[in-house]
């Protein structure tokens, strides 16, 4: 269990609106806040700005309102600093991934951070050990599975140890097996996490704080009791309770 660190905020987002060149606005106005060691879901349905959020927190596109990163503010002459504090995870370990060999992704990172080579090689075993991964040092990452993919994604992330780690649709496609496996060791990372998803079930398992937003706007964001057990709330946005909540919270009726 993670011991979050409520001295501290990790992320502070204040009247976050973004706009595509010439479209309409897909985030309006978004508030809210993340702690250090916390994990965050952000819910949503189709179109509801999750990916795009993800995208302004890593400084990627131009938005206007306010985002911190532990107290500094993200701006054109920031972002490059504060993007070396956070990494992002993609939906397609396929966009992702574009070296051959495991062992060449996950150095990639490190050197071109200028990590002296011992240094490198002694993570890059470490990181395969912590996912499950010893022995895949050579293995093509064309010939993994879609879930070998996403730990090895996350791994290359990881391994350059930062603060913040950002998710978009971590279990997308996955199957089961595949997806425990994953969500296992999602949990036994101790940095912040904030992770874009339609899996009801990954947020009621690993979000302390769950954030809603549809069309663009914060609809609710609070602990994960508070927010996955209100029916109403999620049904009006295209969401439901997950059945491991009903089942924990109403076990009379289930």
């Amino acid at each position: 269990m993670v011991v979050v660190n409520n001295s501290e905020t990790a992320v502070e987002v204040k009247g976050l609106s973004f706009s595509y060149p010439e479209g309409p606005e897909v985030l309006r106005g978004i508030n809210f806040s993340v702690a250090r060691g916390e994990t965050a879901v952000i819910l949503g349905p189709n179109g509801a700005g999750k990916s795009t959020l993800c995208l302004c927190l890593m400084g990627i596109f131009s938005f206007q309102g306010i985002i911190k990163i532990f107290g500094q503010e993200l701006t054109p002459k920031t972002a490059r600093h504060l993007r070396s504090r956070m990494g992002l995870v993609f939906q397609d370990p396929n966009d992702q991934l574009f070296l051959p060999r495991v062992k060449d992704e996950l150095a990639f990172g490190p050197l071109n951070q200028a990590w002296p080579e011992e240094k490198i090689e002694q993570k890059v075993k470490e990181i395969l050990s912590k996912f499950g991964l010893s022995g895949y040092d050579h293995r093509l990452i064309s010939h993994l599975s879609l879930g070998e993919k996403k730990k090895v994604a996350l791994a290359a992330v990881v391994i350059l140890e930062p603060d913040i780690i950002l998710l978009d649709e971590p279990t997308a496609s996955l199957d089961y097996r595949s997806r425990r496996n994953f969500l296992h060791h999602l949990a036994s990372l101790n940095q912040t996490k904030i992770i874009a998803t339609h899996d009801l079930e990954l947020a009621w398992e690993l979000g302390q704080q769950i954030i809603i937003i549809d069309q663009g706007r914060l609809i609710a964001s609070g602990p994960r009791n508070k927010v996955l057990l209100n029916e109403r709330l999620l049904q009006n946005h295209g969401l439901d309770v997950p059945l491991t909540a009903r089942l924990r919270a109403w076990p009379k009726n289930s």
